[in-house]
C-alpha cells in the first residue's frame, strides 16, 4: 500500500473514513498550519531588529528591553579581524574582509580554543556554554537607545580575564550597564593559550598574538564606533585579572597610543608574577617536540609545521616542564614590538597612553571555598609548593610566619583563609596596588577602590576574585542562574555601576548614595586614599578609606623584595667567594702539578744521564 504524504496514514486506512470526516480533518490541518505560520511571524515581529553600518558591511542586531523600559541594541559575533586559521595562525591579526548584504549578528560567537578541563571558568559565568573554534575573533556590542543620539556616547571596552588561557568576552551580558549608564559596552574574544601566546623570541615568531588581537579590537572600535552613536575620543579600556594585566601593557605600548582615553585595571597587573614569561624559548622547544615539529633555530620552518597541526591538538597539548613563577607557561613576552621592555622599566620610562586611570581589588581576592586541601598546614614547604616554586626556604619561611594563624593554629577555616590570602595578596592585590602606585608617581589622575560587599544571601561571606564583575554588569537586575539576588544587591550594583559609568564619561569616578553625590579622592603614594564599596542599612554605600591592606601591601611590595634581594646578593657573594677560593685552589693545584711534572722530568733526565755515564 502507498502512503499519503500529507496525513502520514496509509491509503487503505483513509478509504474507511467518511468523506465528511476527511473534509473536517483537512480543514483543521490547514487551520493548524496557518496558525503555526502566524505564530512564527508574530514571534519575529515581537523581536525587534535593527541594522547598522560598519566599514566592512551592514549588520543586523536585536533590541532588548531591560530595567523596565530601556531599550538596548545587541550585536553579537561582529568580526573585527580575519579568522586566524591556516596560514594566519601564529601571525599578527589582519583586518576583516568586507561582505555584501546584511550580516546577521544575533548569536554569541564561539569562544577561542581552551581545553575541556578549563571550561569551568566560563561555566561559572555562563553555565552550559561550550562552543569553541579557532575562528573566534569576534566582538559583541551593547548600544543603548537614548532620546538624543547625537553621536557622542562614551564607550567601555572590556577585556576578559582567565590567565590568558581561558574565558571569553561574553561570559556575562552587559546590556544592563549600557542601559543604566547610557554608554556603549563592548566585549570580545582574543586568542588564548598556545595559539595566542606561544613565542620563539625572534621576529619570525614573536608571540603576544592575543595582545595584538586586543589592539585590533580597539582599532575596530576607534574606526567604527561612530556608526553606533559613539565617540571615538571617549573610549575607556578596562580589563579584569589577566585582562587587567593586558590593559597595563596597553597603557605603555606604542601600538595602543590614541586608541583609548581612560583605562581601568581590575584585580590584576602586568607586574604580577604570572603576567610575564622569560622562559618562552624552552617552552616552545618542548611544545614543538610534543607535537612532532623540529624546534631548531629555523623559526619559519617550525611555524609552518605548527600551522599544519589541528587546532585541537595544539589546544590539548600538555606543558610538562617548569614554567614562570605561579606555574603559568604562556604569558606576554618582550617582543620588541608590542612589549618593548619589562613592565618594571616601561612604567618608569614609557609614555603613558590615557589621561586617567582607575584600579581596584576585592576584599578577599583569594578566599575561594575549597581551594586548599583541608589538612594542609601553613609551613614553609607547603607555602613554597603552593605559591611560588622559585621561593627559597628562607623566603617561604618568612611568608609562612607572616600568614600563620597564630591565634588558633588548629582552626581549619583560619588556615584556609591564610593560604587564600597568600595567593590573593601575592598574585592580585599587591601587584594591583603597586601598579596604581607606579601610575600615581607619574600622574595625578589615579583612583583606587576596594569592592567589599558580600551579599547577605550568599552561602560564603567572602568577596573573592571576580565577584565584583557580577555587580558591575548588573546581574542583580537581570538575574543569574547560579545566584539569588535580593534588593540590597541591586542597590549596591546600582551604586557600583554609576561609579564606573561616571569614570567612563569623565575620567573621574563618582556615584550617588541616597541622592547624595560621592566623589572619589585621588590616589597618591603618601595618603593612599581609596573608596570602599559596601552596603550600609541595606543601601549601597561608598566611603573614603586610606592605605588598603597596609601591612600586606608593604610586606609583598617592600619587605619581601628586600629579603629576596639580600638573599640573592648573599648567594652571589658566596658564589664569588667560593669562586675566588676555587680559582685559588685551582691555581695552587696547577702550580703544584707543574712542579711535580718538572721534578719528574728532572729525575728522569738525571737517571738517563747516570745510565749513559755508566
Amino acid at each position: 500500500m502507498g502512503t499519503d504524504t500529507e496525513s502520514g496514514s496509509t491509503t487503505g486506512e483513509i478509504s474507511k473514513i467518511p468523506v465528511s470526516s476527511l473534509k473536517m480533518s483537512s480543514f483543521w490541518r490547514r487551520f493548524v498550519s496557518v496558525s503555526c505560520l502566524a505564530s512564527i511571524v508574530i514571534a519575529f515581529e515581537a523581536e525587534d531588529f535593527v541594522v547598522r553600518d560598519t566599514l566592512y558591511g551592514r549588520i543586523r542586531g536585536t533590541v532588548k528591553t531591560v530595567l523596565g523600559s530601556k531599550k538596548v541594541e545587541r550585536y553579537f559575533s561582529i568580526p573585527y579581524a580575519t579568522p586566524p586559521v591556516g596560514e594566519l595562525r601564529f601571525e599578527n591579526p589582519e583586518k576583516p574582509t568586507t561582505w555584501t548584504g546584511v550580516r546577521n549578528t544575533t548569536v554569541l560567537p564561539p569562544a577561542c580554543p581552551q581545553t575541556s578541563s578549563q571550561w569551568d571558568y566560563v561555566y561559572s559565568h555562563r553555565p552550559g556554554f561550550s562552543n569553541s573554534n579557532e575562528d573566534c575573533l569576534y566582538m559583541n556590542l551593547y548600544v543603548p537607545q537614548i532620546a538624543e543620539d547625537d553621536g557622542k556616547m562614551a564607550a567601555l571596552v572590556h577585556i576578559h580575564g582567565g590567565s590568558n588561557l581561558v574565558g571569553m568576552g561574553a561570559m556575562l551580558d552587559m546590556d544592563i550597564l549600557a542601559a543604566q549608564g547610557e554608554i556603549i559596552v563592548i566585549n570580545f574574544n582574543y586568542r588564548l593559550g598556545a595559539l595566542g601566546f606561544l613565542s620563539g623570541g625572534k621576529p619570525e615568531f614573536p608571540g603576544n598574538y592575543g595582545l595584538l588581537d586586543q589592539t585590533a579590537a580597539l582599532q575596530w572600535v576607534s574606526q567604527n564606533i561612530h556608526f553606533f552613536g559613539g565617540d571615538p575620543n571617549k573610549v575607556t579600556v578596562e580589563g579584569h585579572s589577566a585582562g587587567a594585566a593586558d590593559v597595563g601593557y596597553h597603557i605603555v605600548s606604542p601600538l595602543s597610543k590614541g586608541l583609548f582615553r581612560f583605562a581601568i585595571i581590575q584585580s590584576g597587573s602586568p607586574t604580577a608574577p604570572w603576567a610575564f614569561q622569560s622562559n618562552h624559548r624552552k617552552i616552545l622547544a618542548k611544545f614543538s617536540e610534543d607535537l612532532g615539529c623540529d624546534s631548531s633555530n629555523d623559526m619559519q620552518k617550525l611555524k609552518q609545521c605548527l600551522k599544519s597541526k589541528k587546532w585541537r591538538d595544539i589546544r590539548d597539548r600538555p606543558y610538562r616542564h617548569k614554567c614562570a613563577p605561579s606555574g603559568m607557561c604562556l604569558s606576554p613576552v618582550i617582543d620588541g614590538f608590542f612589549v618593548e621592555k619589562h613592565a618594571d622599566i616601561l612604567f618608569k620610562e614609557a609614555e603613558l597612553n590615557g589621561e586617567a586611570f582607575m584600579a581596584g581589588i576585592t576584599r578577599d581576592e583569594g578566599r575561594f571555598p575549597g581551594m586548599i586541601h583541608r589538612t594542609m598546614l601553613v609551613t614553609p614547604n607547603n607555602v613554597k609548593q603552593f605559591i611560588n616554586n622559585d621561593f627559597d626556604l628562607v623566603t617561604s619561611s618568612v611568608v609562612a610566619h607572616e600568614y600563620y594563624p597564630w591565634n588558633d593554629p588548629l582552626d581549619i577555616q583560619a588556615t584556609l583563609f591564610a593560604f587564600g590570602d597568600i595567593w590573593g595578596d601575592n598574585d592580585i592585590a599587591a601587584p594591583t596596588f603597586e601598579i596604581a602606585t607606579r601610575l600615581a608617581a607619574r600622574t595625578d589622575n589615579v583612583y583606587f577602590y576596594s569592592f567589599d560587599y558580600a551579599s547577605p544571601s550568599a552561602k560564603f561571606q567572602t568577596v573573592v576574585h571576580g565577584r565584583d564583575l557580577f555587580y558591575l554588569f548588573g546581574c542583580p537586575f537581570s538575574g543569574h542562574p547560579l545566584y539569588n539576588y535580593i534588593e540590597e544587591d541591586r542597590e549596591v550594583s546600582k551604586v557600583f555601576m554609576n561609579m564606573w559609568v561616571n569614570f567612563v564619561k569623565t575620567g573621574k569616578p563618582s556615584s550617588t548614595v541616597e541622592s547624595d553625590p560621592v566623589y572619589f579622592q585621588q590616589f597618591d603614594s603618601e595618603n593612599q586614599a581609596y573608596m570602599k564599596i559596601d552596603a550600609v542599612g541595606r543601601k549601597g554605600a561608598i566611603k573614603t578609606a586610606y592605605k588598603p591592606r597596609a601591612r600586606q601591601m608593604a610586606f609583598w611590595n617592600n619587605v619581601l623584595p628586600q629579603i629576596i634581594t639580600l638573599q640573592s646578593n648573599r648567594t652571589q657573594t658566596e658564589k664569588e667567594k667560593y669562586g675566588i677560593l676555587t680559582w685559588s685552589l685551582a691555581i695552587v693545584s696547577g702550580i703544584l702539578f707543574l712542579c711535580v711534572i718538572a721534578s719528574a722530568t728532572f729525575l728522569i733526565r738525571k737517571h738517563r744521564f747516570y745510565t749513559q755515564a755508566n
